[in-house]
């Protein structure tokens, strides 16, 4: 699978200035919603605006993992891509008990970097899960590219879903190839549980690349609505399923909204059926 690296900060000097664990760098500044859900750790990241004001800045190429409480750096963040690479397009998503996290993104719409950090009394514990989804979808084809992937820790399992294609910009006057990667992987015990790739349609594509969007957006982009969620969520699995078990959805999503009657804009009950078909995506 062809992976394709634009670094933000390619224009920078290549002096890399090593930080001792416990030290705070210099010219770092936390990444926007890097902060876990204990409010205990962040992620720094280079002060992009110092060294583009002056190239010449010896600086520090490198993203670390700070106990922000402590005022302490515990780690380098740099498993399988090299540190600094952080960006407005990666995105930080941290297990419900602060315990470990994923680095999930790239520069533009590639996804590069999938990697689990775990924080143990030593340090950071890097994993690299993009090397297996890439060999999986690679044995499809080569010539597809990862345009994005969601993930969620359920429990002691992290699930995730890829969606993958050969134009990634989208060529009208071009035939578009995909494939889905859906895998669960045992934090615990540190393998991968179930992993599988295949081919999909180009209108199943679609319909799955909507739903990632909406279910992780990556930069600048506005968050959805739980109304969006739900319908997208409905879209994919609607695309993705066998048209019998789909069926039974179609009908089980039908009493649901008449059961739901006027509450059905109630954040709370849309929120608690956009799981339940979320359970049925990772299942598939």
């Amino acid at each position: 699978m062809t992976i394709r690296f634009l670094i933000l900060l390619m224009a920078l000097p290549a002096t890399v200035c090593a930080v001792m664990a416990g030290e705070w760098p210099a010219h770092s500044v936390v990444k926007d919603g890097s902060k876990s859900p204990d409010g205990r750790y962040v992620i720094l990241v280079p002060d992009l605006a110092y060294y583009l004001a002056d190239p010449a800045h010896p600086h520090e190429a490198s993203d670390y993992l700070a106990d922000i409480k402590a005022h302490k750096v515990l780690g380098v963040i740099g498993g399988s891509y090299e540190p600094g690479r952080i960006n407005d397009h990666t995105n930080v998503i941290w297990s419900p008990d602060s315990s470990r996290f994923v680095i999930a993104g790239g520069v533009r719409w590639w996804l590069e970097v999938l990697d689990l950090v775990g924080i143990e009394p030593s340090g950071v514990k890097h994993t690299n899960l993009l090397g297996p989804v890439s060999d999986k979808i690679d044995k499809i084809s080569k010539e597809l590219e990862d345009r994005g992937a969601c993930l969620r820790f359920d429990g002691d399992v992290l699930r995730i879903v890829c969606s993958a294609d050969d134009n990634p910009k989208a060529l009208a006057d071009r035939e578009t190839h995909r494939a889905v990667f859906i895998g669960s992987y045992d934090l615990k015990g540190g393998k991968w549980i179930f992993s599988q790739a295949r081919k999909i349609s180009n209108k199943q594509g679609e319909a799955l690349d909507s739903w990632v969007w909406l279910w992780e957006p990556r930069g600048n982009m506005k968050a959805p609505t739980p109304d969006q969620k739900l319908n997208a969520a409905y879209q994919v699995l609607r695309a993705l399923m066998p048209p019998d078990r789909f069926a039974h959805l179609r009908q089980e999503q039908r009493a649901w909204l008449a059961a739901a009657g006027s509450g059905v804009k109630e954040d709370a009950r849309v929120k608690e059926r956009i799981a339940v078909l979320e359970r049925m995506l990772w299942a598939l």
